[in-house]
């Protein structure tokens, strides 16, 4: 046998699957890849910075962890290890003709993965899986079982042909970048394609999983004790604070006013990390010095102490203060997500929670109603050098003044969830096992349930609950998407104008009369957690990066789309830039045609294989807009990666911005409208901001002359945002804990 053969032999790893349809890949094909991944200009693995304090590389390509991948079938030189290889110019590529595919990644002992980043496809249309399903091998006692039978990870299955097209979008268009937090222990992980649109074949391009620490309450032998004679909610149970699934939980009795619940190790271990997730889901309630509802939570518990104990007779507990619940002006934070990191590591065998304030099922402060809920208590051992992975939160923000929203025809709470459900519909095509979550289901028909509140959350722009104490005890910080605007004006004083229009002076912050979201501003300029604005919340994160630059703020951010200052409400039509999802076929023609950077990676899904860097399938509406100077001056920690020439003869020359003439119109001027932005270092939090509108639909047809890879522009880079938002977390968030 020659010795590159017995290389080869000697790679593979001992927990190598069978799998459960014979497999194409021949052994010199294996030789193959591993000597492309050896010979690559890129580097084989994602970064692994090594001033971390956790280890946060991608095992999926560290040789040391992960074997040699195997697939089903490949398209001539589109070899399965080229979905590692960290050039996503290259790709594994399924055959077309097969109907149904499977790509294998074998890992040489247990991993406990925490996170899988999966790039896809050509384009939107090309090459995107529309059903598949994530799968692992098991061990069998301490070892891996290469005979083991697969199983599907826990909510790991997809299906993006929803037939409710009106609410979720083309069943044709799917993210290209999608997120899988996984939580399992697996020998081998297994990607299962069922369906591909068009008669193609799946498409591969790149593949990061990451490991997570291990809870020590999920291992052999772990009690949990936990007194609930009549739970507040029916299905509770003591196991499931420790089981590692959202949906089960443990409820106390309703009205108790003490409630207490104990988890016992078989033996003491070394901890440095507790993690906390509490109440049923997060509602809002309705103010009582103030207008506008206030972030709260169901079954919350708002008082609570942690102690814990060696387990030696006689016992002797220790209150760990850094549990203690998070405060704001001496009243407890509703703060669902919490990892309490131990000033000083210590052995525990004992860890008791006991609660002394809860709210009710609707976030209710009566004692009568009042009933916690805990779903979740982990405890990671201090020698584990993995960083404890979950499912971040969502949150979505309704940037408008709650006296404006609650004027609406159905009121604030239904304006709070309209924005939420928009978020909802295009999260859950990005991130796998969104669907589990039903607090705000963009189809009305789902009902609610115990998987509610997992990943997305409402909170008010102007509630002062929204400030950094909120961001940064929850772990990680929430990924914060502010809403487009409703119909006001920014300006010194908040008040209702003379034409019963609203001024709101969103730089002021929320605790004062003016009721703004000024209270972000260091939040924003820190970089303190991801913050994502569409139109006007994109607008109103300039203001809050600028805030501090310039008393005129608003006058030297914002324009009207005349090219001149923000005075009053425009009502005037023909002033609006807009191209919305349900136009007509015959206003098609008028969508703006949107330039990016084809080398920004917001747009860097759009053009794989045919270059291009415009495109006219961007939803919009807005008759204001940031301008194009601020990002040469207050904006300028900010890059400009989009924008659009508006071009009217009502565009004014001379105005506030220069103008160009349009080379179409005689007498039409043009302004510049820049239409995409982010924060450029990325050893922080990102921001980005969207003119146009990529958290609504896209549109179902394509504009004149548009090539078919600019269907699903909007969805994707929705997609590269939170992408975005994902390397972060694991740069900052989980690398630091």
């Amino acid at each position: 046998m020659n010795r590159a053969l017995l290389l080869a032999l000697f790679l593979l790893p001992s927990c190598t699957p069978v799998p459960a349809r014979s497999y194409v890949s021949p052994i010199h094909d294996w030789l193959t890849e591993l000597e492309h991944a050896r010979n690559s200009q890129r580097p084989a693995c994602s970064y692994t910075r090594s001033d971390s304090a956790r280890d946060m590389h991608n095992i999926a390509c560290d040789p040391r962890v992960a074997g040699i991948p195997a697939a089903s079938s490949h398209e001539g030189e589109n070899l399965p290890a080229l979905a590692l290889d960290g050039n996503p110019a290259t790709a594994w590529r399924g055959v077309p003709s097969d109907g149904k595919w499977e790509w294998v990644l074998p890992f040489r002992k247990s991993v406990h993965i925490g996170l899988i980043r999966a790039w896809f496809g050509d384009s939107a249309v090309r090459g995107v899986p529309a059903s598949y399903r994530w799968e692992f091998q098991g061990t069998a006692g301490a070892a891996c079982d290469r005979d083991a039978p697969w199983q599907l990870v826990p909510g790991g299955i997809v299906d993006d042909r929803h037939p409710n097209e009106f609410v979720h979008g083309s069943r044709t268009i799917h993210a290209q970048k999608q997120v899988f937090f996984a939580d399992t222990d697996v020998c081998a992980l297994r990607l299962a394609v069922d369906s591909v649109d068009g008669n193609l074949a799946p498409v591969l391009r790149e593949l990061e999983v990451y490991a997570s620490a291990r809870s020590l309450a999920r291992g052999p032998g772990v009690k949990v004790e936990a007194l609930a004679v009549n739970p507040a909610l029916a299905r509770s149970s003591a196991e499931g604070v420790i089981d590692g699934r959202y949906e089960t939980f443990w409820a106390g009795d309703k009205g108790a006013g003490k409630w207490s619940l104990q988890v016992t190790l078989p033996e003491a271990r070394v901890v440095d990390r507790v993690r906390l997730l509490l109440g049923y889901d997060a509602v809002t309630v309705e103010r009582k010095t103030m207008t506008g509802r206030k972030f709260s939570g169901s079954h919350l518990p708002l008082r609570y102490r942690i102690e814990v104990s060696e387990g030696q007779e006689p016992l002797v507990w220790e209150h760990l203060e850094e549990a203690d619940p998070p405060m704001m002006q001496a009243e407890p934070l509703a703060v669902r997500r919490r990892l309490v990191r131990l000033r000083h590591p210590k052995p525990v065998r004992l860890l008791r929670m006991q609660i002394t304030e809860a709210t009710g099922f609707w976030g209710e402060s009566d004692p009568a109603q009042a009933a916690p809920v805990v779903r979740e208590i982990a405890l990671y051992q201090a020698t584990d050098p993995r960083p404890a992975i979950h499912e971040p939160l969502f949150l979505s923000v309704n940037a408008n003044p709650s006296a404006l929203t609650r004027r609406t025809k159905h009121g604030e709470a239904y304006v709070d969830g309209a924005f939420a459900r928009d978020a909802y519909h295009r999260l859950r095509r990005i991130v796998v096992g969104w669907d589990a979550d039903t607090r705000w289901p963009a189809d009305a028909s789902r009902p609610r349930d115990d998987g509610t509140g997992r990943f997305l959350e409402a909170i008010e722009g102007d509630d002062p609950t929204l400030d950094r104490a909120l961001l940064v005890e929850n772990s990680p910080p929430p990924l914060v998407m502010l809403s487009g605007g409703l119909t006001w004006e920014p300006g010194a004083v908040t008040a209702l104008a003379a034409n019963n229009s609203w001024i709101w002076n969103v730089a002021a912050p929320a605790s004062s009369p003016d009721r703004g979201m000024g209270q972000l501003g260091d939040e924003v300029r820190e970089r303190a957690a991801p913050f994502f604005g569409f139109c006007g919340g994109a607008q109103i994160l300039g203001i809050l990066q600028a805030a501090d630059s310039t008393p005129d703020v608003y006058d030297s951010l914002l324009m009207r789309n005349t090219n001149e200052p923000v005075r009053g409400i425009a009502t005037d039509k023909k002033l609006l830039e807009r191209a919305w999802w349900f136009d007509k076929p015959e206003l098609d023609e008028q969508r703006p045609l949107i330039e990016f950077d084809p080398t920004d990676d917001l747009f860097g899904t759009l053009v794989r294989e045919r270059a291009r860097a415009v495109s006219r399938a961007f939803p919009s509406s807005h008759y204001d807009m940031l301008r194009l100077s601020a990002f040469s001056k207050q904006l300028s920690d900010w890059r400009l990666s989009a924008w659009s020439d508006w071009c009217r003869p009502w565009v004014k020359q001379p105005g506030i911005e220069p103008t160009a003439a349009d080379e179409q119109h005689v007498g039409a001027r043009c302004v510049r409208i820049p239409q995409a932005f982010h924060s450029r270092a990325r050893d922080r939090y990102p921001v980005v901001g969207f003119q146009f509108h990529p958290e609504q639909r896209d549109f179902p047809r394509l504009a004149p002359g548009s090539s078919d890879e600019e269907r699903g522009d909007a969805l994707n880079v929705f997609a590269n945002a939170v992408d975005r938002a994902i390397e972060a977390w694991l740069r900052v968030g989980w690398a630091n804990q």
